[in-house]
């Protein structure tokens, strides 16, 4: 990452050096090192702070920090300070016991550059945020999230994916976008109440542009700490504009072509239309409401792309984990035919009759970390956490991979071992730590329908197939993928079907 800004800005104008040069002096010389704050692991370098040391994925690197610096530790992000959590205790102290003081998102890249970027449920902060996640929330319930409604619709797509898996005969076949297409149509079905062909290349096209951007959105901290980067000339080095251009095609192609077609349709069994009745109904009341276009337009966004990327890297995770520990796949598989059978599908009902099944999520949820870090949070007053003081403005981060890997919670950590969600009497368990979806206010409030999800298309897939490597002597690679999420590998399993 270092080199690639160190190539791109030799090819600037000798006055653009001169600015940044005189504006760095003026910005270290005049910067005020705030008392009392958590540590930092190492020095920074000038300028540039602590990122160069993150080239190759934060996960590993506050992994060595935390055993130098503590469980809470700061680092510069550029001239920024961005403040670390890598424990829970400390992270309940702060996201818990002080939930009003961290609820807020910093500004960042992507909402000085994008209008009304600062809506919707993900970017947004103060009432309107919190509007837009209860609202978003109650109609989720309402349409039945975690209750056996739901997981009808989500069998129904599940049949479609199964299939889809039974046409390739077994032959390795890299499945991710086939993966993605299948877990957003579940998505989609709640929000416009319809669902997409597997070969739609304009649902593809969609699927492509959302891929993308959760590969490059890893380089937006980078964007928010010198955004004098986006005038690097010659090439889009760091795929600034690429971003931006992916999102509003995604807005105006998918997102506002989805609303204004499901509103000409009528009816409410959509979340868009929910939307408006719960706006509408507001309104008539003389009551004060956030709810509107602009902030609609981001909360489909962000539950599209939510419901989209976090279960289907996950059921990748899980068809992987199942090809490196097979001897696991097969209890899964055991208990299905000892719980469920071969005739019938798995339904939401079967969940609290499979413990090991359940374990097999649950630890591939904590293996894989698929959010390694949770969405930055902002500090919106100065307080005291763990005895240190973390300054208002600070931007603050909860290290959910090192959570997910402590060595005093988990003991072995890196080993794929289900067990560990089993108490002696075979019945599920789960320690406080256990927190892959985040914890306070702004945990992921999609966590109900995932977990639905998760346990029918795997229970759908295992009690099918058995899956296997394309190689048996040549495994996949468990080392994730380093984007905005820990995703696999490309890898091409097989997928035979059962007897």
């Amino acid at each position: 990452m270092l080199s690639k800004v160190v190539s791109s800005a030799l090819q600037l104008p000798p006055l653009v050096y001169v600015v940044v040069a005189l504006s760095t002096i003026l910005y270290m010389t005049r910067r005020k090192v705030p008392r009392n704050i958590p540590p930092l692991p190492c020095r920074p370098y000038p300028i540039v702070g602590h990122l160069p040391m993150l080239s190759s994925g934060p996960s590993k690197v506050f992994r060595k920090w935390r055993k130098s610096a503590g469980d809470i530790f700061s680092i510069y992000a550029g001239p920024n300070l961005l403040v670390v959590f890598n424990s829970y205790p400390v992270l309940k102290e702060a996201f818990v016991k002080h939930a009003d003081v961290f609820s807020d998102r910093p500004v960042n890249y992507l909402m000085k550059n994008l209008p009304h970027s600062d809506l919707g449920i993900v970017n947004s902060s103060g009432a309107n945020w919190k509007e837009q996640r209860s609202v978003s929330l109650s109609i989720l319930r309402s349409f039945g999230m975690g209750k056996n409604f739901l997981s009808e619709k989500i069998n129904e797509e599940i049949a479609f994916y199964l299939q889809a898996l039974s046409d390739l005969k077994g032959e390795p076949t890299d499945i991710q976008i086939l993966t993605n297409t299948s877990v957003s149509n579940v998505i989609c079905a709640i929000l416009i109440g319809d669902r997409f062909e597997y070969d739609d290349p304009y649902f593809t096209k969609l699927i492509t542009l959302v891929n993308e951007n959760i590969a490059l959105l890893a380089n937006v901290q980078l964007y928010t700490a010198f955004p004098w980067l986006k005038y690097i000339p010659v090439t889009d080095r760091f795929g600034a504009r690429k971003i931006l251009r992916n999102i509003m095609e995604i807005r105006s192609h998918f997102c506002d072509k989805f609303i204004k077609e499901t509103k000409e349709e009528g009816g409410i069994d959509n979340f868009i239309n929910a939307y408006y009745q719960e706006k509408n109904k507001k309104e008539k009341s003389g009551i004060s409401t956030t709810l509107d276009d602009n902030n609609l337009l981001n909360v489909i966004g962000n539950l599209f792309v939510a419901g989209t990327e976090t279960t289907s890297t996950t059921l990748l995770w899980a068809m992987l984990l199942a090809i490196h520990y097979p001897e696991a796949q097969e209890k899964v598989y055991k208990e299905i035919s000892d719980v469920i059978g071969t005739e019938r599908p798995p339904a939401i009902l079967d969940k609290s009759h499979m413990n090991y099944t359940n374990a097999y999520i649950n630890e591939t949820l904590r293996f894989a970390s698929i959010a390694p870090t949770t969405l930055p949070h902002l500090c919106s007053e100065n307080v005291e956490i763990a005895g240190y003081t973390i300054p208002k403005g600070t931007t603050v981060l909860a290290n959910l991979s090192e959570i997910l890997h402590d060595d005093e919670t988990w003991g072995d950590p890196y080993v794929f071992r289900p067990e560990r969600f089993l108490d002696k009497d075979q019945s599920l368990t789960a320690p406080e730590e256990f927190i892959p979806f985040g914890i306070g206010r702004r945990y992921c409030m999609g966590e109900s329908l995932a977990k639905m999800e998760l346990f029918l298309f795997v229970t759908g897939i295992f009690q099918r197939f058995k899956v296997c490597a394309e190689d048996p002597k040549n495994l996949p690679s468990l080392e994730p993928r380093f984007s905005a999420a820990n995703c696999p590998q490309s890898y091409r399993p097989r997928l035979i079907e059962r007897e």
